[in-house]
């Protein structure tokens, strides 16, 4: 079976579970913990994913950092992936999971790249302008470029808009030359 679909699978099955559990907001909760504990543990990743160590023991390290962490739903869920030896597909399981219920909440992922770092005002300013324009909540992640050298650059889903000093100095600079070139051709042909 495909990588992703192994991913799949195993997210949808937890979040229909937690939505039918009336618990997608604390799973949801619980799988950002995990997430972020899995990035910020590479020791925790690298015994989850060594194929020497048994699942008895994945799990019993699992339960000693996650017990009185998370739901026992969500407990219950990483030790069936334990079990099933799908430990190397933990992070691809959990983004998975966050995609469903962004889809299920109707949140849109917006990317904002600013040339500077903005303040709580501005953010919230462009957020609300956001989620009026969309009607719809969003999910907003602010990236600092300096290269940009000013203006923005917005993301939503798959789609970006470049608004940035950077792409209208490229579009401008492009321009200049297709004018430079098209005299070059007008005066040899003269």
């Amino acid at each position: 079976m495909n990588q992703s679909q192994i991913a799949i699978r195993y997210a949808k099955a937890l979040f229909f579970l937690a939505k039918e559990r009336n618990k997608l907001e604390i799973i949801k909760k619980d799988i950002l913990l995990i997430n972020e504990t899995l990035n910020s543990s590479s020791d925790l990743e690298k015994i989850l994913e060594h194929p020497v160590i048994k699942p008895s023991q994945k799990i019993k390290a699992l339960k000693s950092i996650f017990n009185d962490e998370i739901d026992a739903i969500t407990l219950s869920f990483l030790e069936i992936i334990v079990h099933n030896k799908r430990e190397i597909y933990f992070k691809r399981i959990l983004r998975n999971f966050v995609d469903f219920y962004k889809k299920n909440q109707e949140i849109q992922s917006v990317l904002i790249t600013t040339a500077y770092e903005l303040d709580n005002e501005e953010t919230d300013n462009i957020s609300n302008a956001i989620e009026n324009k969309l009607k719809s909540k969003i999910e907003l992640n602010v990236k600092v470029d300096q290269s940009i050298v000013g203006g923005i650059i917005l993301q939503i889903n798959d789609k970006e808009l470049d608004m940035s000093v950077l792409r209208q100095l490229i579009r401008y600079k492009t321009s200049l030359l297709e004018y430079d070139l098209s005299i070059k051709k007008k005066t040899k042909n003269s």
